[in-house]
């Protein structure tokens, strides 16, 4: 099935917030402001996970859009959150509930509709109707109005692959995580009982293309929303990655992330290091997270020529003042590494001093705390 040209991306979640100061901004693909800040430096205010919402658009034949939720990182419509009185965003997740696993450790949610094949074609021309109205009301910021109309798509064709997964973008954007996941759930397991039903040497009949977009945003969602596991979450961007075949900036920042994580230092350098050359005509808060990793592999060298590249766009940011300040003093410039660090506000030394919101809520990696103790005094 071929997809339209038009690509249209929607900012929703984002890896990382910043500190203090401006709190949220868009990276170049990513999802939560969540733990593990940076990837976000300005548009106070505003913040959003990186998925890349993969939507349809209504044209006679309907068929999805490759709009993308950037967690890969893109520019759009950022969603408003509230902000706390640190200056960070203050996301207020849903209640966790407990989650059944299956076999291989994947969460088993609970499909709101179970359906045995899935379809990306609407043939009723009124009901094509009325989810081409619904795709108009999310293009033009009516998330809610969206919602309600995709709502219905999905009690009036339940087997309807995009009706799912644009709902799920609207529900993201509202704020409902759960529902958004599993949302994405349904409209995953309807795409793959869709693409099981047709044999591969078949011509003609429509397939559901575009899964690993659905894939990409529901691993960005788990790997944010403090409710999913890491693992899950990189099961889903290295899905993503696999289906999509190609090197993709977007995946590839949310499964470096994810890798960052869980600890697999390497493979995270690796994949920071493709999306920044992806990415190289413009310096994104994401590098700063790039960064990170590579000290912690003992590249101090590129570690601080990447941190200074992103210094130069966001020198005002807190966490990249504390990031210069701990990567100088793992270089032996502690002077330098105390003029950069009392350039800081007290309010904001006092954050990046606390080991729980280092590790909670920034999520920096071990070697980035310690150096940084060396200069706030901070006991680690």
């Amino acid at each position: 099935m071929v997809l339209p040209s038009r690509v249209r991306k929607i900012l929703v979640l984002m890896i990382s917030c910043v500190s203090a100061a401006p709190p949220c901004a868009p990276s170049i693909g990513s999802a939560f402001c969540s733990p593990g800040s940076s990837h976000a430096f300005h548009r106070r205010g505003r913040c959003a996970p990186n998925l890349r919402l993969a939507s349809t658009r209504h044209v006679d034949d309907i068929r999805p859009d490759r709009r993308g939720f950037l967690f890969g990182f893109a520019a759009a419509a950022a969603v408003p959150v509230a902000v706390s009185a640190e200056g960070e965003p203050a996301i207020t997740a849903p209640v966790a509930v407990p989650v059944a696993v299956s076999a291989e450790g994947e969460p088993v949610i609970a499909a709101p509709v179970a359906v045995p094949v899935g379809e990306v074609y609407i043939e009723d021309a009124e009901l094509r109707k009325l989810f081409g109205e619904a795709t108009v009301r999310e293009s033009q910021g009516n998330v809610m109005a969206a919602q309600r109309l995709y709502e219905k798509v999905t009690r009036l064709v339940p087997k309807f692959v995009f009706g799912w997964s644009n709902l799920a973008n609207t529900q993201v954007v509202s704020g409902d995580f759960e529902k958004a996941e599993a949302s994405y759930t349904t409209a995953i397991n309807l795409c793959k009982s869709n693409l099981a039903s047709i044999p591969e040497d078949s011509f003609g009949k429509r397939k559901c293309d575009g899964m690993y977009l659905i894939m990409l945003n529901r691993g960005a969602l788990r790997l944010n929303d403090g409710r999913s596991s890491t693992a899950a979450a990189l099961s889903d961007l290295r899905a993503a990655e696999r289906l999509r075949g190609r090197p993709d900036a977007v995946i590839l920042q949310n499964l470096a992330r994810a890798e960052e994580i869980s600890g697999l230092y390497g493979a995270a350098d690796r994949n920071y290091a493709t999306a920044i050359s992806m990415t190289s005509s413009e310096v994104v808060p994401f590098w700063l997270r790039a960064g990170m990793v590579k000290m912690e592999l003992g590249d101090q060298i590129g570690a601080l020529e990447i941190v200074r590249r992103v210094e130069v766009k966001f020198p005002e940011a807190p966490e990249v003042s504390a990031a210069i300040s701990a990567l100088l003093a793992a270089k032996g410039d502690m002077e330098g590494a105390r003029r950069r660090w009392q350039g800081m506000y007290s309010a904001q030394q006092e954050l990046y001093k606390n080991e729980e919101y280092l590790t909670k809520k920034m999520s920096w990696p071990p070697v980035m705390r310690k150096n940084l103790a060396l200069v706030s005094g901070a006991e680690r």
